[in-house]
This record gives C-alpha cells, structure tokens and sequence, in this order.
C-alpha cells in the first residue's frame, strides 16, 4: 500500500531539516513526499531540496487551508494520504507505521496522532497540549476533536466531503466531524507521536482564538445571547481553567508560570468569545 505525505511549511528553517529526516527514517517506507510551501523566506525551501520531496509553492497571501489541502488531495493517487505539518517532528521510526494502521477497518475515514510539546514550550502549552492529547481521556469527553498537523485521511472519504475552503482556521475540526456525522470512524491514534514545535505571541494566541470561535459557530451551530455566550465560551471557562492550571503549574514547582497563565488564559478565552460573537452577527445581518 503506497501512500502519499503532504508537509506544509512557512518559514521553518530550524525545525525542517529534524523533521525531513525523520520522515525518511521511518520503518514504513512505501510513500512519496510532497511539501506545499507558503512563501518560505528563511531557506526552508532550500533545506527541503536536499529530500526525495516535491516542492509546490503557494504565493504570498494566497494561502487558504481548506484551499490547499483541497489541491494537495487532487494531485494525490493514494487512498491513503498523510498530513504532517513542518513543525512536528516524528518521535521514532514508528510513527508512519502507527499513523495508517487503523485504515485496515475500511470504516475507518480520518486518524490523528498523539502530540507533545517541545521542551522549550510554555509550561503552559505542554499542559494544554497533554490534555488534548495524552491518552486521549480527556478529549472523550468533548465534542469532537481532531488534529489535522500530524494525520491521515482516506480519499474516498473526501471525494464527496471536501474541506470547506470558507473556514478561517479550522478546517480539520469541520471536515472530521462532517464525515464522523456520515458513519466514519474518526481515530486518534496514540502511539503515532509527534513533538510540535510551537508557542504563540499574545497577538498570535487571540488570532487564533478568534478565528476557532469563528469558525465553531458554524461548525457546531453555536448560538444564543451575548450574555449566554460571555458566561458560557469567555468567563466559566476562563475562571475554571485558571483555577485547574494554577493547581497544575503549583505542582510542578512553576511558581513564576501560575502568575503568567492567567493572561494567557484571558486572551485566549476573550478572543473566542469575540470571534464567537462577530460570527453570529455576520450570521444574523446575511
């Protein structure tokens, strides 16, 4: 079974090399490489070129995810297609291996693997990002998740399910949960580990959160007051989780970190309501 590997990258010079590497070492070796790559100005291209991988390059400002991983599936003639973004570095040789095994269940139409955060990540970060991950425990108890940065996806799932090239950031959630609603086994697949390499700006971190309480309002058909919404997607959350996260940080002696997190916590849940409300009055004004 040959497959396909898709990796996005943008600027990523100090990472890509790792992670190239990896992918090439892995124990499942039946695949071709394609690396679509958003204006790279820092010699991640130049890294990539030194790869058995096929460089697609995405002008400046033309970058739409829904828009590329759309192009990237069509030139794709594999069944089975994986998603790697440049940041997240495979852990060992398993990783690939891991990733598409559960496709062996034909019912099976979307699988995501585990992430951990690099050790140079707010300490912050790698609580979040062992809680939406770990052992996937946690992540049963919501709604829906998925993770389009370290995943695979079977064609003939997408073919009449495209990714929705209007969704601002949130693409992978929308589409994994459209075809989960249609009979697909969505997996998380937890020992296919990833190391993703990221921490945000403050601007950064209320962008992105803004676009996912964007987009969460049409993917999850989330509505009601303004009050409704302040109590339930800003202040609840935010109170609880600093609450939680002062514990988890006190714990592992991050004394300095309790005293950080409760600005991030603010941004962050203060940029999803906010996008939550634009969404619903750009909504409401159609």
């Amino acid at each position: 079974m040959k497959i396909t590997i898709i990796i996005r990258s943008r600027n990523d010079v100090n990472v890509i090399d790792k992670t190239l590497r990896m992918v090439f070492e892995q124990s499942f070796q039946d695949f071709e490489v394609i690396d679509f790559d958003n204006a790279s100005t820092d010699g991640t291209v130049e890294k990539i070129k030194h790869f058995n991988t096929k460089i697609i390059s995405i002008p400046e400002g033309s970058y739409v995810p829904g828009r590329v991983l759309n192009t990237a599936i069509e030139l794709c003639t594999t069944e089975i297609i994986v998603f790697l973004n440049s940041d997240c570095v495979p852990i060992n040789n398993h990783w690939l291996g891991n990733l598409i095994k559960p496709f062996e269940d034909p019912n099976v139409g979307a699988v995501f693997s585990r992430q951990i955060a690099g050790k140079d990540t707010l300490p912050i970060i790698q609580i979040d990002t062992e809680r939406a991950f770990g052992k996937g425990e946690e992540h049963k108890k919501w709604k829906h998740f998925f993770s389009m940065a370290s995943s695979a996806i079977r064609k003939s799932a997408w073919i009449n399910d495209r990714f929705n090239e209007s969704i601002l950031i949130s693409e992978d959630i929308e589409w994994s949960y459209r075809i989960k609603k249609k009979g697909y086994r969505v997996i998380y697949a937890q020992d296919s580990v990833v190391e993703h390499q990221h921490d945000y700006s403050i601007k950064q971190l209320y962008q992105r959160h803004f676009k996912e309480g964007f987009d969460s309002v049409e993917i999850f058909s989330i509505g009601g007051s303004k009050l409704s919404l302040f109590n339930e997607v800003f202040l609840l959350p935010f109170v609880f989780s600093v609450i939680r996260d002062s514990y988890g940080l006190a714990i592992r002696f991050r004394l300095t970190d309790v005293f950080i997190m409760p600005m991030y916590r603010l941004v962050l849940f203060w940029g999803r309501f906010i996008g939550t409300i634009k969404a619903l009055n750009q909504k409401n004004n159609l």
